[in-house]
């Protein structure tokens, strides 16, 4: 989140990093390495409603707030793990929604993707994710946005 923080604020976007009150010292370490033009949100889950109702675009992992984004008309970048996003992301594109998985390519590798183990545990699909696939993704959406609007 930090590289793509710096991308973000680079372009002239400005990052918000959301966060329960127990998780505001990872936020605030998030926040100053990504740099000036990045804020902490700490809140609850009407907060953070609230925030994502007013962002361009939100980006998260696969999460309620992802589903807040579509209901409030937020574009959204959704990140999944061992989750398949043809069950979980009912968003298309075309309304300004993307799911980024890798789980298509685990599969094609032979892995067994749905073994209960690697569902509940297994951080590989995340992890096979780029900042730089996400940050494509954000602008992809954002630059269509700003031709919408």
């Amino acid at each position: 989140f930090i590289e793509l923080g710096k991308k973000l604020v680079s372009r002239g976007e400005r990052v918000a990093v959301c966060c329960i009150a127990k998780e505001r010292p990872s936020a605030e370490r998030i926040a100053a390495a990504i740099g000036l033009g990045a804020a902490v949100c700490e809140g609850n889950f009407m907060t953070f409603a609230h925030y994502i109702s007013r962002m361009k675009l939100f980006v998260g992992n696969d999460s309620a707030l992802i589903h807040v984004a579509a209901a409030v008309g937020t574009k959204s970048v959704a990140l999944f793990g061992p989750e398949n996003p043809e069950e979980w992301h009912p968003y298309e594109e075309k309304d300004g929604h993307t799911a980024i998985s890798k789980l298509k390519e685990i599969e094609a590798g032979g892995r067994d993707i749905m073994d209960r183990k690697f569902r509940e545990k297994s951080l590989e699909p995340i992890m096979r994710i780029t900042p730089g696939e996400v940050y494509d993704a954000a602008v992809k959406l954002l630059e269509r946005q700003g031709r919408a609007g």
